[in-house]
């Protein structure tokens, strides 16, 4: 995608595009799969605009409508990774983030810019953002590509949402890596990563928790174990003894018998 737009935030698009009849060829609505090549959503649902509920801006098939809600789409991850969110909600529970959740996937990294767990919201991928900055409730960015988009950002700060979604990231890239190289594989960053490692000498607290044991694979089986049964809903008088007995169960899973 060539560097030839810039974007404004849904307000702006909806005066400007949405109250006319002309929409270019171009961006009529596409059946895609969601991927990490993803670089915006827009939510637009609110409108009951005919041509689609999201518009996504995306690195190689351009601008779109898509007939899904950002939320849709966003969910849609979950056949791209197989687990969805699972991966995100356990680094977001361990970092103690409490709102805001993104979508981190190793390098991949979507930032919502209100809180998108409720409802529908935009996504911009820090992997393809190479600059920005805040102006009031807007947040201003640069693609890798050259183009601006430019977002509602109603609460917080712009700086420490991404750095926050930065750290989930590099937790995601610790904890992947340490599965991968007990099978003498090595997690490699792509050619373009944006702002994902822009914090990575921060030696922030939120940086330093634990930062040596996520590259332990037990450490991180233990870690994943913990949350998921602390998640799955477990009905008993003594709900602990049961976690524990299905801790140990899981525990010998790792045993040849």
């Amino acid at each position: 995608m060539k560097s030839l737009f810039q974007f404004r935030n849904i307000d702006i698009f909806e005066r400007d595009l949405l109250s006319t009849e002309f929409i270019p060829e171009m961006m009529r609505e596409k059946v895609f799969e969601v991927d990490n090549q993803i670089i915006a959503l827009f939510n637009i649902s609110r409108f009951n605009y005919r041509f689609g509920k999201s518009i996504v801006v995306h690195q190689t098939k351009g601008v779109f409508f898509d007939h899904r809600t950002t939320k849709e789409i966003m969910n849609d991850f979950k056949r791209v990774n197989g687990i969805g969110f699972t991966f995100s909600k356990i680094i977001a529970d361990f970092l103690e983030l409490k709102h805001h959740l993104p979508y981190v996937h190793a390098y991949a990294s979507y930032m919502p810019m209100t809180g998108g767990s409720r409802k529908c919201t935009d996504w911009v991928g820090l992997h393809w953002i190479q600059s920005y900055h805040q102006d009031k409730k807007e947040a201003h960015m640069i693609t890798v590509n050259g183009d601006k988009l430019i977002f509602n950002f109603p609460h917080g700060d712009l700086e420490q949402r991404i750095h926050n979604v930065c750290v989930a990231s590099e937790k995601s890239i610790a904890m992947i890596s340490s599965v991968a190289k007990a099978g003498l594989a090595e997690i490699k960053p792509p050619p373009i990563t944006g702002l994902v490692r822009k914090f990575e000498n921060c030696q922030c607290k939120l940086h330093k928790k634990l930062a040596r044991k996520l590259y332990d694979a037990g450490f991180t089986f233990d870690l994943v174990t913990k949350f998921l049964l602390n998640k799955i809903g477990i009905e008993s008088a003594y709900p602990q003894t049961v976690m524990l007995f299905y801790r140990q169960n899981l525990d010998r899973l790792k045993k040849l018998y």
